[in-house]
């Protein structure tokens, strides 16, 4: 994701020794990961279309 818009991305991933919780955490946060995502590859095609050439 980061290559692909060239921006940094914060995951919400939280590091823990048990297995669960390491999936409950994932999926806790996967709706405001997506988002961020969506956001990121958004503002990324809106410069790419800025600079390209007529």
């Amino acid at each position: 994701m980061a290559q692909a818009t060239e921006q940094s991305v914060e995951w919400k991933f939280h590091d823990t020794a048990i297995p669960r919780a390491k999936w409950a955490a994932i999926t806790d946060n996967i709706q405001a990961d997506v988002e961020q995502w969506i956001t990121a590859r958004a503002q990324s095609t809106l410069s790419e279309d800025a600079t390209d050439k007529v």
